[in-house]
């Protein structure tokens, strides 16, 4: 019998699975972090761009647009008629009550409450224009849609190297237009060189340019209760571009803006602010601050404007007023039936 040798002990189980154990949590762990950061990565809401970001000397209008006027009780009472008028009735829906909160909240997640249009003077005096929608989160779904757009006119344009985005083109009848994608905005404009440049100014930190201080000096403070407001230069053929595509696209406007359009079009003004909102759920209120060269001027407008919203063309139930103050003129509408047009453009579609 040898005394001298020994079998090895086995390891005590406990410190097999002790082993184990300690390899399953660290490898969760793990799991765990990385689905926290693709999380973060995913759903992290990214900064506004600044509204002066893309300004310049060249813009000759700037617009507006405020998602957060959907917060105001107009707009809530609007919205509820609206969502009661395209869904279907049933007895369960008749008990619940309807909360605007839930679609102002799917706004809030995606997009920010301000978004912005750009006017400028291009060549022979052609209107291009620029839109930024800023986006807080999702913006990889909007470029997996676009990406997937090709077959229908949308062709991907090449950017330069380190240039982060995608940009598309689409061929139209009526022009070219292009739209581009970036982590915090859309664009969309009519010339390439402009999308292109706001591509580098989205991601550029020196301070931005100036505008035209005829411009600035137009520009309306900024006010939740406006759902759109915004500033133009009177520009000639520049500002009939403007006005034509406005009438092209919504002809029932034209009896409304046309007898103003026309005499404004005669005087020698500078420039021109607009403010809308509603002022209840079926009521949009329009102001309208024209800039003229001076104080003799703006009181032979108001005269003239008083006279051209009298015109037959303008329905009676639209509340007017037309003054003038030093070198401006203000003309106010109070136009009825939003809600009920609203409601027979749901039911044509």
């Amino acid at each position: 019998m040898d005394y001298f040798h020994k079998e090895p002990s086995e390891k005590p189980k406990s410190r097999k699975w002790l082993g184990c154990l300690i390899g399953c949590l660290v490898v969760f762990a793990f799991f765990i972090l990385f689905f926290i950061f693709l999380a973060w990565l995913l759903f992290r809401a990214r900064p506004p761009v600044p509204e002066d970001r893309f300004f310049s000397p060249e813009v000759s209008g700037f617009a507006r647009f405020q998602v957060d006027a959907l917060q105001q009780e107009p707009a809530k009472e609007l919205l509820i008629n609206l969502i009661k008028e395209s869904s279907s009735p049933s007895e369960n829906q008749q008990d619940q009550e309807i909360n605007p909160e839930g679609l102002w909240a799917a706004f809030d997640l995606i997009l920010h409450k301000r978004h912005y249009v750009y006017f400028y003077q291009g060549e022979d005096e052609n209107l291009e224009f620029l839109l930024v929608i800023g986006l807080k989160r999702f913006h990889w779904i909007v470029r997996s849609f676009l990406k997937g757009s090709k077959a229908e006119g949308f062709q991907e344009l090449t950017l330069p190297k380190g240039e982060k985005g995608r940009l598309f083109k689409l061929e139209n009848d009526k022009g070219d237009k292009f739209v581009a994608i970036t982590n915090v905005a859309f664009f969309a404009s009519n010339s390439e060189d402009r999308i292109r440049n706001a591509l580098i100014l989205v991601r550029s930190k020196t301070p931005s340019q100036n505008l035209d201080p005829s411009v600035e000096n137009l520009l309306p403070p900024d006010n939740p209760d406006d759902m759109f407001n915004g500033a133009l230069l009177w520009k000639g053929e520049f500002t009939d571009d403007i006005y034509n595509r406005v009438i092209e696209k919504n002809k029932e406007l034209e009896k409304l803006i046309d007898p103003i359009y026309q005499i404004l079009s005669e005087e020698t003004i500078d420039g021109a602010q607009v403010r809308c909102g509603l002022s209840s759920p079926d009521l949009l209120k329009i102001t309208l601050q024209i800039r003229c060269l001076d104080e003799s001027r703006a009181s032979f407008l108001a005269k003239s404007l008083t006279k051209a919203l009298s015109h037959e063309e303008i329905p009676e139930s639209i509340e007017k007023t037309c003054s003038s103050s030093g070198n401006m003129v203000q003309i106010e509408l109070l136009i009825p039936g939003v809600e009920t047009w609203l409601k027979d453009r749901f039911k044509e579609n």
